[in-house]
């Protein structure tokens, strides 16, 4: 199996250090660097080296956290972020979610926590503390609500896009959907970003949610399950499917 890739952005030398060390440790991950927000070299960086996951310290960021996370999604929108800041303000997380953020974590979780977070990311899931999920979900339904008063919103994607948007409600990874469908990531990370696009929207959270409110519907024997991740962590994950030989 290949390794996570993780690029971690901290405005705060120490955090960064430490989950970069903590990181090291854990086979699976491979930390590809630290960088700060304001680093001018970040959009390069990201652009060339495409993280499956960027974990983003929101605390020093304050309500500009959603803008920074809606910029990394321009510019690569298979990776999925993870924030860590406090859950004090449930306007900045519903703001960071609905820019792309897949994960808000407490920035006093434990490293077990975290970890736990960034497996459940890259299989497709999402992560939210429980005080926070209800307005995020609330936030979500609202817009999804607001997006059924028109035309079928699916129209606009053509047949292939449909199949990749499928995979995503599985909870699939993009090299798991390339391998169902007989395409390279490369064309499966291209009917992504314009899935994105064509929908409005700037993570798979939103793409799926709006899926199912329109009526697609993955496969029997699939589907989300929202259940308690260590110590109070509120989580929306899905089952991923299991590789085929």
């Amino acid at each position: 199996m290949s390794a996570i890739r993780v690029l971690i952005l901290d405005d705060q030398q120490m955090l960064g250090e430490l989950l970069a060390t903590g990181l090291s440790t854990v086979g699976e991950f491979w930390v590809l660097g630290r960088y700060r927000t304001d680093d001018p070299r970040l959009t390069e960086v990201v652009s060339s080296v495409r993280p499956d996951i960027i974990t983003l310290d929101a605390a020093p960021l304050g309500p500009q956290t959603p803008d920074v996370i809606r910029r990394l999604r321009e510019i690569t929108p298979e990776t999925r972020v993870v924030t860590l800041g406090h859950d004090t303000d449930p306007a900045i997380c519903v703001a960071a979610a609905h820019s792309g953020a897949e994960a808000w974590l407490d920035i006093h979780v434990t490293f077990a926590e975290f970890v736990a977070a960034l497996r459940i990311v890259h299989a497709g899931g999402s992560v939210y503390p429980p005080r926070l999920l209800g307005a995020v979900l609330r936030s979500l339904r609202e817009e999804l609500r607001q997006a059924r008063t028109g035309d079928d919103v699916l129209s606009v994607l053509s047949g292939r896009e449909r199949q990749v948007l499928v995979g995503m409600m599985e909870g699939r990874t993009g090299a798991q959907i390339a391998r169902s469908l007989f395409l390279s990531t490369n064309t499966v990370r291209t009917h992504s970003r314009s899935i994105l696009v064509k929908l409005d929207v700037h993570s798979r959270l939103e793409a799926v949610a709006i899926a199912r409110a329109a009526g697609l519907r993955a496969p029997a024997g699939t589907g989300s399950r929202a259940r308690p991740l260590a110590r109070g962590v509120g989580v929306l994950a899905r089952r991923p499917e299991p590789a085929v030989s």
